[in-house]
């Protein structure tokens, strides 16, 4: 792929990102309580207690970020660096990967 083609899809990728989060409006800054997961399977409870988030803000939009090594095949030497950026929201539904 040539640099002007992975600028142009890297400015539409942009222009989509900017849209969704346009969109993303604070609608309910409730808080999450321990009766909001009552009816979750027991694990499922147990995990999210221990993540922290009640008494916290409902989370309506994510910017995510990760880095990783991997490997292509269980033979390979040498890792490879990899990294990955996410975007979520909530309000209404929508995920963008940039490649």
């Amino acid at each position: 792929m040539t640099a002007s083609k992975l600028f142009g899809f890297d400015r539409k990728v942009s222009q989509e990102i900017n849209q969704m989060f346009s969109k993303a409006k604070v609608k309910d800054a409730s808080v999450i309580r321990a009766e909001d997961i009552a009816q979750l399977p027991s694990p499922v409870q147990k995990w999210i207690t221990n993540s922290g988030i009640i008494g916290k803000r409902k989370i309506q939009s994510v910017r995510l970020k990760q880095k990783a090594k991997l490997k292509m095949k269980p033979d390979q030497k040498k890792w490879q660096k990899a990294s990955a950026e996410q975007y979520f929201t909530t309000e209404e539904p929508a995920f963008i990967q940039p490649i």
